[in-house]
Formats: C-alpha cells, sequence, structure tokens
C-alpha cells in the first residue's frame, strides 16, 4: 500500500520542503555551472534519458544543449510556495505566481527517489482562466484535483535512442483518441487526445521507414473520427513532407512504409 501525505506548515513539512528545494536548486547549478556530473546526479533517470533523445534527435548534443534551459526555468524565491504532497517514492512541491501582467499559474516541481535519495522529474507550468481567477481569489482548493497529485508510480526510463540519418518533425492530431505512434521501433510520446507537434524521436532513415500507429476510441459509443498525422524530414538543409496520413475510422493498429530520399 502506497504511503500518501500532505505537507504544508509543521516541522516536518518545512524540512521535506527544503529537502526537495535542494535538489531543484542543485540541478538548476548544474544548468549554470554546465556541470554534466552534477546534472546526471540531481536529474531522475527517466527525465535524464528522455530529455537526452529528444535533444540528440533534433541535432543538438547533450547535455550542451540543455545548459540554456536553466533561463526557462522558475525562480521559487519569487513564487509562493502552497503545499507539497509525498505519494510513495514521488512527490511534487506547487507553487503559485502572481504576475502583474495577468499570467498568474502554478508550478509543479515533480521529483522521485532512486536510491534512497530525492531526483527532480522536471516541472509543469499551467496557467488558464480558473486557475488565475482561483489565484485571484485566494481559493486554492483546486489543487486537490488529481491532475496536482504525484502518481505514486515510478516513471520508466526509456531505451537510448541512436538518431536517424534525417533530423523530422511530427504533427499528430486526434481529438477522439489516444494515440501511441512507433517510427522504425521509436516510441513517441502518448497523446491523449488533441494534438501534438515536435522532434521525432529517432528522426528518420535513408530510404524504407515504418510507422506504427495505435489508436483506442476515448467515447466508443460516439461516431469515429479522424486521425491526422504529418512528418516532415530535414532534406537538403529545408523541410520536406515525407508522410502525410488522414484516417477515417482508423483501425486499432496501422502499419504503413513510406521511403524517405
Amino acid at each position: 500500500m502506497l504511503s500518501f501525505y500532505l505537507l504544508h506548515d509543521d516541522t516536518i513539512a518545512q524540512e521535506k520542503r527544503a529537502e526537495l528545494e535542494s535538489v531543484y536548486k542543485s540541478f538548476l547549478n548544474s544548468l549554470t555551472t554546465k556541470n554534466a556530473d552534477q546534472l546526471k546526479k540531481t536529474l531522475s533517470s527517466s527525465a535524464y534519458m528522455t530529455i537526452k533523445n529528444q535533444l540528440l534527435s533534433s541535432g543538438s548534443k547533450f547535455p550542451e544543449g540543455l545548459y540554456g534551459a536553466v533561463t526557462e526555468m522558475r525562480d521559487i524565491s519569487k513564487l509562493t510556495f502552497r503545499k507539497s504532497i509525498v505519494v510513495g517514492p514521488t512527490a511534487n512541491s506547487i507553487y503559485s505566481e502572481d504576475d502583474k501582467s495577468g499570467d498568474a499559474g502554478v508550478c509543479i516541481l515533480r521529483f522521485v527517489i532512486e536510491a534512497g535519495e530525492w531526483k527532480f522529474n522536471l516541472p509543469d507550468y499551467l496557467s488558464s482562466d480558473s486557475i488565475r481567477n482561483a489565484i485571484k481569489a485566494n481559493d486554492f482548493s483546486f489543487l486537490s484535483a488529481k491532475k496536482y497529485q504525484p502518481s505514486g508510480i515510478l516513471p520508466s526510463i526509456p531505451p537510448e535512442i541512436m538518431p536517424g540519418d534525417y533530423i523530422a518533425l511530427i504533427d499528430i492530431f486526434s481529438y477522439e483518441y489516444e494515440v501511441q505512434v512507433t517510427v522504425n521501433g521509436n516510441e513517441q510520446p502518448i497523446l491523449m487526445k488533441g494534438s501534438r507537434s515536435g522532434v521525432l524521436l529517432g528522426g528518420l532513415k535513408k530510404g524504407k521507414n515504418e510507422i506504427v500507429i495505435k489508436s483506442r476510441q476515448l467515447k466508443p459509443d460516439e461516431k469515429p473520427s479522424t486521425i491526422e498525422i504529418t512528418i516532415r524530414a530535414r532534406v537538403s538543409e529545408g523541410m520536406k513532407e515525407v508522410l502525410s496520413l488522414n484516417e477515417a475510422s482508423p483501425a486499432v493498429i496501422i502499419k504503413k512504409e513510406f521511403v524517405v530520399n
């Protein structure tokens, strides 16, 4: 049975907050000082390998390509601490941001335990009209929603991906389906519904490539809709569309081959 506890006011809570913030600050310091050993020590194994695969697939060097991200990370000394929640080997520290420009939101710092030590497992920044209104009203009851809670499950560690011959981008539009795309054996992030655009992990090979699309209709009782997927490859210094799929009433599993020259 997973242990679950909410930390906010007492001495133990302050100690846990300080411990998690120390891990986060150590991660930021590794970016500032460009210390690869410290970076690997402070990041979770899952986050480390996920970022490595993304950067190498985009043509960037690792870890050098990550150091500039320090400018995008939040300075928690300028945020308001709300609470820390620990569930089993996972924890979230939640802060609110009251931006005078009106772009208020919530910062969630995620952590996991590995070999008895807390590791930083990347942040989430959330903002919406309802969140901004709640912050303005000083009503943080929304933080009890499931999406703000730690999962209690250690994230899987993705295998290291060897980049292909071409850097590529993928666009997925699927508003009624959960979609898992795999290209040349490299699994892409699962899309629960909606749209996603980004780097194709592993890129593409010169010549024959294979795409496998697994889908699950989220509301089986409703009329099937469409899954659209586009892949563009960087060929001869420009981006070239190499695959365009528009699958109405898609099968559970779709396999197709396409060629890049």
